[in-house]
């Protein structure tokens, strides 16, 4: 198989991700037998996409032979994805007994949520961390309850109260060698905006319990399920293979419990019907139609506004251009006063944010490192521009 630098170049080969959804579809032939180099490109594919396992339970469902170096490596892949996933939802189990216990509510998202409703193998679906919706009051109370499992969180924010105020999640990690990840989320998508136009625990008031171990898990229901995969995809440009695939999965399984008018009306209260239309165009540019005409069309006949045009394409780029992304947030968020505390704390970090990137500790460093931090943010901006202008000049 080829190294990871050669599966970043394959990620971006969309002509190759757009065969291996049609494969997984069954639409198209697989490589033959004998082509070790074809297979050796689709496996190395899979693997950057995640759905490796899904190649793996096709092959077998179908009877396809393949290359011996091809099937020892699709088997390592699936042990490894269902080994990492079996350990890692062991430690959700505990987490979710715990909250359970101290009456904090807790929803399980994306990965860990689909391994629990749709794939029941552990190798077909990998993830990287375990993403857990709050409500915002139960920050605080959800970072005791973590603590005291063992996770401490990542790095310092711009200021104590940046999440949950501002920010949509934090990152916690736990301890040891095979430590999980966290992501806590208290909003369920990224973008400033969906702070205030999204009401504070949108998905957790219409969830469903899923069993697990012990305990029992609550998950979105299937309205809600649908329209956070939506809008998650959404909100990065897009994604890798395997968030197509849980679309598209999960509406051929689950599509009789979608209630499409809700599906519709939550969209538009919550001002996510362009974002719910990007991500529909992208999944569907991937695997295929997965939304009935008549609802594609009451979306398409819905108004939306600038400013949810403007968020939703600034999200995919809010890490690479951090000065546009804080511009667009403030012409895109409703609520002045909210906007201006939120410009305050970009502005004027803390100093336990401001340590990080500064070493000194004279007198005086939290006004150099906020002096340096706003230079660097200016000059990045100006230098991301001079770059762009000299690309696009012919010499």
């Amino acid at each position: 198989m080829r190294s990871n630098s050669s599966k970043t170049v394959l990620a971006a080969d969309a002509s190759l991700v757009t065969r291996l959804g049609r494969l997984l579809l069954g639409d198209g032939d697989w490589p033959a037998v004998d082509d070790g180099r074809g297979w050796g490109r689709l496996v190395s594919c899979a693997q950057v996409e995640g759905v490796a396992g899904l190649v793996w339970e096709a092959v077998r469902e179908r009877g396809i032979a393949l290359p011996d170096e091809v099937q020892r490596e699709l088997v390592a892949t699936a042990d490894q994805t269902a080994g990492l996933n079996r350990h890692r939802l062991t430690r959700l189990e505990r987490i979710v007994t715990a909250f359970a216990e101290a009456d904090v509510g807790l929803v399980v998202l994306k990965g860990a949520a689909l391994l629990g409703v749709l794939y029941d193998d552990l190798s077909l679906r990998p993830m990287t961390d375990v993403d857990l919706l709050i409500r915002p009051a139960d920050a605080d109370r959800a970072d005791g309850l973590l603590r005291r499992l063992g996770y401490e969180p990542g790095r310092n924010l711009l200021r104590a109260d940046f999440f949950p105020r501002f920010h949509y999640e934090r990152d916690y990690v736990g301890g040891g060698s095979n430590g999980v990840r966290l992501d806590v989320h208290v909003r369920p998508w990224r973008p400033l905006r969906y702070a205030r136009t999204v009401p504070d625990g949108a998905l957790m008031g219409d969830v469903v319990g899923v069993p697990m171990g012990g305990t029992v898990m609550c998950v979105p229901s299937a309205t809600n399920m649908l329209i956070h995969l939506l809008c998650h995809a959404s909100f990065h440009g897009g994604g890798r293979l395997i968030w197509a695939m849980d679309v598209r999965r999960f509406v051929d399984w689950f599509g009789d419990q979608i209630d499409w008018s809700m599906f519709v009306e939550r969209l538009r209260v919550w001002r996510l019907i362009y974002a719910a239309r990007v991500g529909i165009e992208w999944v569907e540019s991937q695997v295929g139609c997965v939304i009935p005409d008549d609802v594609r069309r009451r979306l398409a006949d819905e108004r939306v506004s600038w400013r949810d045009r403007l968020a939703v394409r600034q999200s995919p780029e809010d890490a690479a251009h951090p000065v546009r992304r804080t511009v667009v947030d403030m012409l895109c968020t409703p609520g002045l006063g909210f906007r201006f505390g939120y410009l305050r704390a970009v502005i004027l970090p803390d100093a336990a944010h401001l340590a990080a990137s500064y070493g000194g500790r004279h007198v005086g460093w939290t006004w150099c490192a906020l002096v340096g931090r706003w230079l660097r943010g200016v000059f990045g901006a100006v230098g991301k521009l001079w770059r762009r202008d000299v690309a696009g000049v012919d010499i």
